[in-house]
């Protein structure tokens, strides 16, 4: 992994290890054109086993890899992060329609969806299916950075 990092930064200036600045953003959270160095870094969602998956599915093959990870840092600069809570998902995530309730037996954490609610608020256009899907984006993050133990 260390090696693609130094190929990285050797033939294209990117530092990967480093995180990003986002710079400025439009209200759809959308970076400006312009406003930085496009792939200048990583965020914070990026890990290692990402990159990982890049070269299992090149089979180490860094002049495949490498044009991989740039259009891909490229489109995660423009696209993510997207903000998982608006007002309207907030409303939802207080009615109970998705949330967090202890562990199970193995001590693995229990996300709860009520389908019969969900349907409630899609019928009655108190949400839609891209806020549920960042709604649920939210909890998933929240589980695997707060709740899941490495190892």
């Amino acid at each position: 992994m260390q090696k693609l990092k130094q190929e990285l930064f050797k033939r294209h200036g990117i530092e990967i290890d480093k995180l990003k600045s986002f710079g400025p953003r439009a209200k759809n959270s959308i970076v400006n054109e312009g406003s930085n160095k496009i792939i200048n870094g990583r965020d914070y969602h990026l890990h290692d086993a990402i990159l990982l998956k890049f070269c299992t599915a090149r089979f180490w093959d860094f002049e495949k890899i490498i044009p991989d990870i740039i259009y891909h840092l490229e489109w995660r600069q423009t696209n993510i992060p997207i903000p998982y809570l608006t007002d309207r998902t907030l409303t939802v995530l207080n009615k109970g329609m998705l949330y967090i309730h202890g562990r199970c037996m193995d001590y693995t954490p229990i996300m709860i969806i009520d389908f019969g609610r969900l349907k409630e608020m899609l019928d009655n256009n108190e949400i839609d299916w891209h806020e549920f899907c960042n709604l649920h984006n939210f909890l998933a993050e929240y589980i695997m950075h707060n709740m899941l133990v490495p190892g």
